[in-house]
């Protein structure tokens, strides 16, 4: 093996407005590389003050909505042997800069792979990606999610550099998902088979729980891509459109899908994990319990043993919900010793975890000690880090057990701690729907002024008005949810409201919505070519309802109508 002598690093990067994490990103990396050039896109804070501060080169480029543009532009002004490409976000390890060092003595190879760990609210997540590579031996491409383009040899490390640009405020990430689906979205326009660009924007559209379209563009994906789509994109694009049929509790559909995906990659962690979601979800206990130890036999062989993948690991420390899903599967086996066994042990990984208590004190209950399960979650309020979902699950175990409190008064405690929380808000005006009405649409009215398009608020204000036959507001809020709303099962709730208000053409609007993913509902169809009767439509109704019997021959239902308007039609001939 050739080695050089004193090979030379240079730091290559490009910022905008990062005086949050630049700090510390430079001070992991300033004693390692040997110059720090940074392109600057258009920063309005102290950012290219903070670069200058650690000796940084510093050149302004106007941002041109091309991440690959400014890294190439980064990449021309450096000087040395090798360059890094590390984000403002990220922070070198420490204990990794003696093994960087070395790695880049060899003349064997050019690129250079890194462990990249990901922390989120959700967890930590794991990726290996080419972050050092000898000048002049790699460019970037790729408007959005850049790729490293080369054809060197290449050397695998698990030095680990540490992102946390996913721990940001709602608002921060809403901007980062809107401004990086835009550019991804321009990709497809401009590339309609372009795997990567799908796989990237289908996992946007699954961190924001729009699973029906994550699942929309996932299908569309396999069918325009099966050319351009290699198996790194395949099992990235199956694993999200899984998790989002998990979401929407497509089971089965699910399960096909990750069958695909286990047959050539059995050891995949977040397809196995998911894998043991589906079983759960079909009620096959025994079965999912099997796979969650499956899955934490795997991880931890991949944990003690690291193997190179270009796969993004998101249950890279998912052991404790493992354990935590064995116990759920154990309490509804009514195993409830085994239950809480494992939950023990998920809590020993994790103790900071909120619902572990909440379901803690569900199994108490179920062992005859509700004395204990009471002051498990009492303490866990006291001393313990909380989340909102905390007074969700205390809520829920006090609808179904007496003694625990009444679960408005949880969930509006709940809204004290998280005063701008809008899913307790949306709990506690569900839970008021009965008992205030005008208390719960305040509440809604809140939540809009936070988040204008909550689709919980939207249909509780829009129910509230159809009850109280306020047209022009229930018309308001149901135009806002056939526009932003993907949950078919709304659409059939607000078709069934707009027809008592004799709006046939709203409600032919959200059945035409849901009929796109239960296209042979019978009485859906029905009530559709009903609308288009009732709006004078007959010729369209007509055809309707024979379209119906060719599904069923004998729908009473449907020979009725058929007759009332046969009879409608022969009165307007004669007329």
């Amino acid at each position: 093996m050739a080695v050089s002598d004193n090979p030379t690093l240079s730091l290559c990067m490009i910022v905008k407005n990062e005086e949050h994490f630049l700090p510390k990103c430079l001070k992991s990396v300033k004693d390692v590389v040997d110059e720090i050039i940074i392109v600057d896109t258009g920063s309005e804070d102290k950012t290219v003050e903070i670069a200058e501060s650690f000796g940084a080169k510093v050149y302004h480029h106007p941002w041109e909505g091309d991440f690959s543009k400014a890294r190439n532009q980064s990449l021309q002004y450096a000087t040395c042997d090798w360059i890094m490409v590390i984000d403002a976000d990220e922070e070198l390890d420490p204990n990794d800069k003696i093994l960087l060092k070395n790695a880049l003595k060899s003349d064997s190879y050019d690129v250079i792979f890194c462990a990249v760990l990901s922390s989120s609210p959700h967890g930590v997540s794991k990726n290996y990606s080419h972050r050092v590579f000898r000048k002049g031996k790699a460019h970037y491409e790729g408007i959005v999610h850049n790729q490293l383009v080369h054809n060197s040899a290449w050397l695998h490390t698990n030095i680990r550099i540490y992102h946390h640009g996913y721990n940001l405020t709602d608002e921060q990430m809403q901007a980062k998902f809107k401004r990086t689906s835009a550019l991804l979205l321009k990709q497809l326009e401009e590339k309609p088979d372009n795997a990567f660009a799908y796989q990237n924007y289908i996992r946007i559209l699954r961190v924001q729980h729009k699973y029906r379209k994550a699942v929309e563009f996932g299908t569309r994906a396999f069918k325009v891509c099966s050319e351009t789509m290699n198996d790194l994109h395949f099992q990235m694009i199956a694993n999200d459109t899984a998790y989002s049929l998990i979401s929407l509790k497509q089971f089965d559909k699910a399960e096909v899908l990750i069958h695909k995906v286990l047959q050539k990659n059995p050891r995949n962690l977040d397809v196995v994990f998911a894998h043991a979601l589906v079983l759960q979800g079909l009620h096959k206990y025994r079965e999912a319990i099997e796979e969650f130890n499956r899955f934490i036999k795997l991880s931890r062989e991949q944990k003690k043993n690291p193997q190179h993948t270009l796969v993004l690991i998101d249950s890279f420390d998912f052991d404790h919900r493992a354990l935590g899903n064995i116990s759920d599967c154990y309490y509804y086996l009514g195993e409830f010793e085994n239950a809480r066994t494992a939950l023990e042990k998920a809590i020993d990984l994790r103790d900071d975890i909120p619902v572990y208590y909440t379901a803690f004190a569900r199994l108490l209950l179920e062992l005859d000690d509700p004395h204990n399960a009471k002051n498990l979650l009492v303490d866990y309020e006291k001393n313990k880090p909380l989340e909102p979902v905390f007074y969700e699950k205390w809520a829920g175990i006090a609808l179904k057990y007496n003694g625990f409190g009444n679960p408005i008064d949880i969930l509006k405690r709940g809204l004290d701690k998280f005063p701008n929380d809008v899913h307790i808000m949306n709990l506690v005006a569900t839970q008021l729907v009965n008992k205030d009405q005008s208390q719960a649409v305040e509440l809604w009215k809140r939540i809009l002024l936070l988040q204008p398009h909550h689709q919980g608020a939207h249909v509780g204000i829009a129910t509230i008005s159809a009850v109280n036959n306020e047209k022009g507001n229930f018309v308001h809020h149901a135009e806002y949810i056939i526009r932003y709303s993907d949950d078919y099962q709304i659409m059939k709730k607000i078709a069934g409201s707009a027809i008592k208000f004799e709006l046939f053409d709203l409600a032919i609007e959200c059945y035409t919505k849901y009929l796109q993913y239960d296209p042979q509902n019978i009485d859906v169809l029905i009530d559709v070519a009903t609308c288009y009767a009732k709006s004078g439509r007959y010729d369209v109704a007509l055809t309707g309802y024979k379209n119906v019997l060719k599904l069923d021959p004998n729908n009473s239902r449907v020979l009725q109508n058929l007759q009332v308007l046969q009879n409608i039609l022969e009165q307007l001939q004669s007329s």
